[in-house]
């Protein structure tokens, strides 16, 4: 591939994390993201909330309290064959706790992006024995100092922002234009992108 092609970062786990303690949905089996064993540092059970997230270098580290799981866990099978588990357990939860996640620290949220976004470079030049100067951030996500720590280690970064590279780009937030498996089609969409801007 490196002959062809320049190799760029996408962060070392590129997966999603519990960002904010506002339920918004219960896990029932059919609502999952395949990053969850990483979110919920174990397979999701029915009945686990689902929390706003992004991608892990975006956000303080959000856990579900160990206790929270133990009370689920708990919770009879018949219960959640009920219409209405949901409400049910969103009450119950509400009652028995006042909050449901407990978040990493500021000291290790810095030190986990740092190495999440320096290790990816490390790893990808190791293996490929070319240096690596560009970085794609996952899902589009990024905070203030995942931004700065990215500058710092790349030349270039692209967010998931559909445009295409004008002089006025910040170099570290750089739009992209999705790839289609057509050429025909990419070929379109980029000249729709450019006369989109010169009107």
């Amino acid at each position: 591939m490196k002959d062809v092609m320049e190799i760029g970062s996408h962060a070392d786990i590129h997966a999603r994390i519990l960002s904010k303690d506002t339920v918004v949905d219960y896990y029932d089996g059919s609502n999952g993201h395949w990053s969850d064993f990483y979110s919920y540092e174990e397979k999701p059970l029915i009945g686990f909330p689902i929390f706003p997230s992004c991608n892990s270098i975006a956000s303080l580290r959000g856990f579900l309290k160990k206790e929270v799981k133990e009370f689920i866990k708990s919770i009879d099978n018949d219960f959640f064959s009920k219409q209405d588990w949901k409400k049910n357990l969103s009450v119950e939860l509400e009652k028995k706790f006042n909050s449901l996640i407990d978040f990493e620290s500021e000291e290790n949220h810095r030190k986990r992006v740092t190495e999440e976004i320096v290790e990816s470079k490390r790893q990808l030049e190791l293996y490929t024995g070319i240096p690596v100067n560009h970085f794609s951030y996952p899902f589009g996500h990024f905070d203030s100092f995942s931004y700065d720590i990215v500058k710092q280690s790349y030349k270039s970064a692209f967010t998931t922002e559909i445009d295409i590279i004008r002089k006025s780009h910040k170099l570290h937030l750089l739009p992209r234009a999705k790839v289609h498996r057509d050429p025909f089609s990419f070929i379109g969409k980029l000249i729709k992108l450019s006369l989109r801007k010169q009107n």
